[in-house]
């Protein structure tokens, strides 16, 4: 839902993390099911957007369209970040490349001095506080400030407070957050983790592929007719000079004698009393190969 209303108007984001964080504790999810949560985060969210555009937020919910780009938040922090993750923490700051998993520890680590180049790299995908901090339409070289990035989830106990603070203080550092719930944490996180159970699916990745044997043929329908009127010819001309007995001279050899899978030369130098009928059947053969192919028109490339 953020991530949608992030492309509707970024500004949109903030209030929407408001509006879950101040939920009750039975609309958090503490109580209520998945159905309720539904309600409770839509209801959120169409307060933000005309009403066009609130009917689609259900839509937008059930597609889980933005499934990827979570799953690449998760595996950034957990490039990042993966000694905190495995301590536990649920939600955590980092302030110039350093960990704050408690807010007392957060406000001392912004009551530093910023150093000017610190902190982690921001990406296009994060939502990011527009406060006097983030500005950029300054020209004049912008004084070193604070990049702190939450990583958490609303409806968490610890996001709240981390929120709170990184907000008031938006004016004199650049905040960023990056949606992340670990699971772990999901019985604590209220509505948030209304979808998370189990495997993440990623939108066209839950439907069975149905592969066709699509196999074309690399011979011109034409040059193939006309090989099989040589080889016919030729097997007449043997008739007549006497080499009717030799199998390759009325079928070909190798490769040329396979008409449809059947090795006619070997059929033929096994059951030289039924040769005659091996040529109909090979003419018969050949004659359903040009009825198949008459729909199908060679396609010529220049």
């Amino acid at each position: 839902m953020r991530q949608y209303l992030a492309e509707e108007d970024p500004s949109l984001v903030w209030p929407f993390l408001d509006r879950l964080s101040d939920l009750s504790s039975v609309a958090a999810g503490e109580q209520a099911g998945d159905e309720e949560c539904w309600r409770s985060i839509t209801a959120a969210a169409t307060q933000l957007v005309t009403p066009g555009v609130g009917k689609l937020l259900p839509l937008v919910l059930a597609s889980r369209q933005y499934a990827a780009k979570l799953q690449m938040v998760r595996q950034l922090a957990e490039q990042l970040h993966r000694e905190d993750m495995d301590q536990g923490a649920c939600c955590f700051v980092s302030v110039d490349g350093r960990v704050a998993a408690t807010p007392l520890l957060l406000m001392d680590l912004l009551a530093e001095k910023p150093a000017a180049g610190a902190g982690e790299e921001l990406f296009s995908f994060d939502h990011v506080y527009r406060g006097a901090g983030s500005s950029s339409t300054s020209k004049k070289k912008k004084k070193a400030v604070h990049t702190a990035i939450l990583y958490g989830s609303p409806g968490l106990p610890c996001f709240a407070p981390f929120h709170r603070l990184l907000r008031a203080d938006a004016k004199k550092l650049v905040y960023a957050f990056r949606p992340l719930l670990l699971s772990q944490c999901e019985p604590y996180s209220g509505c948030a983790r209304t979808g998370a159970g189990g495997t993440l699916l990623l939108p066209g990745w839950g439907v069975e592929a149905a592969l066709k044997n699509t196999e074309y043929s690399a011979v011109d329908d034409k040059e193939a007719a006309r090989q099989r009127e040589l080889a016919a010819q030729k097997a007449a001309a043997a008739g007549d000079s006497g080499d009717g007995d030799d199998p390759a001279a009325l079928f070909g050899s190798g490769e040329a004698a396979v008409v449809k899978g059947f090795r006619l030369d070997v059929l033929a130098g096994r059951r030289p009393d039924l040769r005659q009928e091996l040529l109909t059947f090979r003419d018969q053969l050949a004659a359903g190969d040009d009825e198949e192919g008459a729909d199908i028109k060679t396609r010529q490339t220049d």
